[in-house]
């Protein structure tokens, strides 16, 4: 809920005269006599799809996609698209095999789609962060409750979603595109500099409600 605020409020923040009847944004658009495009907005990890849903239900004509490796996880996103009448187009997807960036430990044979033109202003994600050696840590019904898969990653590479989704985002992303994060606080520090390493700009942190650094958003060139 908080990722999809800042989100929000960073669009109405960055467009010259921010959201246009709660369908067209004026974020990354030229200045023009036309009206500005629908905003394309891709949700990597959706899961029941509560970002790519609410976003959705925010701008009705906005162009939303949303992508999972889990057919299972996306047969509940649809679901909740339609309970809340928003238009989504979902797709199984594996994002580690995206530009051969790292071998995926994933089977999948749902590789994502060539991108050889920039086709996003913006993409979000909410990948897994969560460390095997945190799992003690962890409630009870967190973990009976939640797929592994959408939870953890190993401890000797925790960023390894957030390395293969901003390399895709460097491909991805329009000019002047953004990217959103919610990030493990351990490991705030590491994925900003991973992010200034691959010459991403004004790479800010947030806290969320408990003061804990948990969203980041960052811009590409």
């Amino acid at each position: 809920e908080e990722l999809c605020q800042w989100l929000i409020s960073g669009v109405q923040e960055f467009g010259s005269s921010g959201v246009q009847e709660k369908s067209h944004s004026t974020l990354l658009t030229p200045h023009s006599s036309l009206p500005p495009p629908p905003l394309s907005i891709l949700d990597i990890g959706t899961g029941s799809g509560c970002i790519a849903v609410t976003l959705a239900a925010e701008w009705p004509k906005a162009q939303v996609s949303a992508w999972d490796i889990s057919e299972k996880a996306l047969k509940i996103a649809r679901e909740n698209a339609k309970r809340n009448d928003a238009n989504v187009d979902f797709e199984q997807v594996d994002i580690l095999n995206s530009f051969n960036i790292q071998p995926s430990t994933l089977n999948t044979q749902h590789p994502p789609p060539n991108t050889q033109h920039p086709t996003f202003n913006i993409l979000i994600s909410n990948p897994p962060y969560v460390c095997e050696s945190e799992k003690a840590a962890m409630e009870r019904n967190v973990l009976q409750h939640e797929p592994h898969l959408a939870l953890f990653v190993p401890d000797d590479d925790p960023l390894r979603f957030y390395r293969a989704i901003a390399e895709f985002a460097r491909h991805a992303l329009k000019p002047n595109g953004w990217l959103f994060f919610e990030i493990n606080p351990a490991y705030a520090d590491d994925i900003v500099q991973m992010l200034q390493e691959m010459q991403f700009e004004q790479v800010t942190l947030k806290t969320d409600s408990f003061g804990k650094k948990r969203f980041l958003r960052t811009k590409i060139k």
